[in-house]
């Protein structure tokens, strides 16, 4: 499981600071790839994520929350 999506997931059920933390720390090591790519490995974590899984709207919800908080995160270092 590539790291970014492995951290997400960790971030999602998890929470707490350290998964933040790892999220800018992905983001800090992904400034070299650019702003898309990150943007591109957010996209297929979460599609992988929520592929093929019956979640009730709440919990969908709750997930893409999470991960707009863990992506905003990996994008600080783009600031």
């Amino acid at each position: 499981m590539p790291e970014y999506e492995q951290a997400l997931r960790t971030y999602i059920s998890d929470g707490g600071e350290g998964a933040l933390h790892r999220a800018y720390s992905i983001g800090r090591d992904a400034i070299s790839g650019g702003l898309s790519q990150l943007v591109s490995l957010h996209g297929e974590a979460l599609a992988q994520m929520t592929r093929q899984r019956r979640l009730s709207a709440a919990d969908l919800a709750s997930i893409i929350d999470r991960s707009n908080l863990f992506l905003e995160e990996a994008l600080a270092p783009f600031e």
